[in-house]
């Protein structure tokens, strides 16, 4: 992934320390959401009893949250990388 974040800042940051914890945790971040919609898929298959639609509903809802986690943490980091820097 790093490749991809690369493409939306200057290169002067690409070694940044803060640069490279944010793509760490943003990478990781989608790696437990398709964990977790896997296991969703696995007890939909296991589970008889609730209905389809429920896991449907919490999968769109994990990567409908994680979307908007995408859109809004990297400019929450780098105003905190800011921050820290001006203090």
């Amino acid at each position: 992934t790093l490749e991809y974040a690369r493409e939306h800042v200057p290169q002067a940051l690409w070694n940044e320390p803060a640069f490279l914890r944010t793509n760490v945790f943003m990478s990781s971040v989608w790696a437990v959401v398709f964990t977790l919609g896997a296991g969703l898929a696995w007890v939909k298959t296991q589970v008889t009893v609730q209905p389809e639609w429920l896991f449907e509903a919490v999968n769109y809802g994990l990567m409908v949250s994680c979307v908007a986690f995408t859109s809004w943490y990297p400019e929450a980091a780098r105003r905190k990388a800011q921050a820290a820097r001006q203090s």
